[in-house]
């Protein structure tokens, strides 16, 4: 591959898809415009359901299945019908009692005068998709500025919750990382975040001016604030891209039902993602939200997905989305990201060495696993040089 030149996008799935798979995959793309063909209608044998259905819930999509049930687009037999009823009314369950927790948590942060900008699922289902129950999620995402990062742990604390990992040092939240997570009696979780993703490409982003990059929306007679049109675009393609290895397809519908809004500001979103060096896993969420559900790109978008990628760049989403993830990688290269070499020694110090509330909840395995990282970096170093840095390649 030449230097430059958009990585391939991967597929999601094995590329010799199975029934199931491709029954899943044209759920997942229920009222979008596909590829293959105009209007798409499937049949699921009696044999094939119960692995169909199970998939359908682990993927999040009961919402779109059902929708594609009423409009005919999926068939089912009465007793499939009935089993998708039951399923999708425990994930409708599920986000009723999260939206009355953000009605309170909510509350509670403006009392604390602590603004709060809802990510994600609420903000998504309420603000783009035909109807809301077409979208289920299973937690809350709050984005937080930093200077209010620890009065909003605060605010969680007096609300019952626990955070469920501590951070490696005091001050690693609001200098290194991405958010925390923090859990009730009722196991309802919330997550804060500082910022849109772990490792280089959430340090790269200017936090400061994404928590202000906000619009609102009205959730159940609430107001609330999100990110707007073209900054969620963003974030969608950062979750589906960043947020596993292999993701789920509910983010790449995300993506794709956000890039056909026609509110995404397009020059917009190409200069930010420039500036923040999101032109990697943008493209490659767009590329692969594409593929895998077959459905095309807005003429737009496809521009914004053929950018040149910087060498550096294509290597830090590598960290992500291969084996890498697995040993580090995201870790490893937010050291590209931090500036100084007293942060970066304050960051390793801290992956290293952290505290023992840190240390007693990861677990021995998880600290070998720090030390590896630390142990791949001195060796990149003392391969290339003392004063070697990741090549940047523009050509």
């Amino acid at each position: 591959m030449q230097e430059g030149t958009p990585a391939r996008a991967e597929p999601l799935l094995s590329e010799q898809m199975t029934e199931i798979e491709v029954v899943v995959r044209r759920i997942a793309s229920h009222g979008l415009r596909r590829r293959d063909e105009p209007k798409m209608t499937s049949e699921v044998p009696d044999e094939l359901w119960s692995d169909v259905l199970r998939m359908v819930a682990k993927q999040r999509i009961t919402g779109l299945a059902s929708a594609a049930e009423r409009e005919e687009a999926l068939l089912l037999t009465e007793p499939q019908r009935n089993e998708l009823l039951d399923r999708h009314r425990s994930a409708m369950a599920m986000v009723l009692l999260l939206e009355d927790l953000l009605r309170k948590v909510s509350s509670a942060m403006v009392s604390a005068d602590v603004p709060i900008v809802v990510l994600k699922g609420p903000a998504v289902a309420h603000a783009f998709y035909p109807h809301p129950s077409w979208r289920s999620y299973g937690d809350l995402d709050l984005l937080i500025a930093g200077a209010d990062w620890q009065r909003a742990c605060t605010v969680l604390a007096e609300l019952g919750f626990r955070r469920l990992i501590p951070e490696p040092r005091p001050g690693f939240d609001e200098r290194f990382g991405k958010g925390a997570s923090f859990e009730n009696d009722q196991a309802l979780q919330v997550d804060l975040h500082r910022t849109l993703a772990l490792g280089p490409f959430g340090l790269w982003i200017d936090a400061d001016a994404l928590v202000e990059s906000t619009t609102r929306f009205q959730m159940n007679g609430m107001s609330l604030r999100r990110l707007d049109d073209t900054h969620a675009f963003i974030h969608a393609c950062i979750h589906a891209a960043l947020g596993r290895q292999n993701p789920l397809v509910m983010p790449l519908r995300d993506v794709l039902q956000i890039a056909w809004s026609g509110r995404v500001d397009w020059p917009v979103l190409s200069a930010r993602i420039v500036e923040w060096r999101l032109i990697a896993p943008v493209g490659h969420a767009m590329r692969t939200s594409a593929f895998i559900l077959s459905v095309p790109l807005p003429d737009a978008a496809n521009e914004v997905a053929q950018m040149p990628i910087r060498a550096i760049d294509r290597r830090a989403l590598a960290a992500y989305t291969t084996d890498r993830h697995r040993r580090g990688g995201p870790s490893l290269a937010a050291l590209w990201a931090i500036r100084g070499i007293g942060s970066k020694v304050a960051y390793v110090r801290a992956m290293l060495f952290p505290d023992q509330p840190f240390r007693e909840a990861r677990g021995s395995a998880a600290r070998r696993s720090r030390w590896m990282v630390a142990i791949r970096w001195a060796g990149q170093k003392m391969r290339k040089g003392p004063h070697a840095k990741p090549r940047e390649d523009n050509r």
